[in-house]
């Protein structure tokens, strides 16, 4: 399906890594449990990157609930 994509070229983890970027930076509470399956991912990049994003998503709802 992504064959020859830039996406089939940056491969799993970095196309990961990048979406739970962007779901960090949208601010939208409703990811959170999405974001959350990848904290205990076996790469360490993903799971930082996801421990990263769930972290701004808390903290927009702590600043939004003031």
């Amino acid at each position: 399906m992504f064959a020859g994509s830039p996406i089939k070229r940056i491969g799993r983890d970095r196309l990961i890594r990048n979406c739970l970027i962007a779901a960090g930076n949208s601010g939208s509470g409703a990811l959170a449990s999405s974001v959350e399956v990848h904290v205990s991912d076996p790469d360490p990049v993903i799971a930082e990157a996801a421990a990263w994003a769930l972290d701004q998503l808390r903290m927009r709802d702590a600043i939004q609930a003031c």
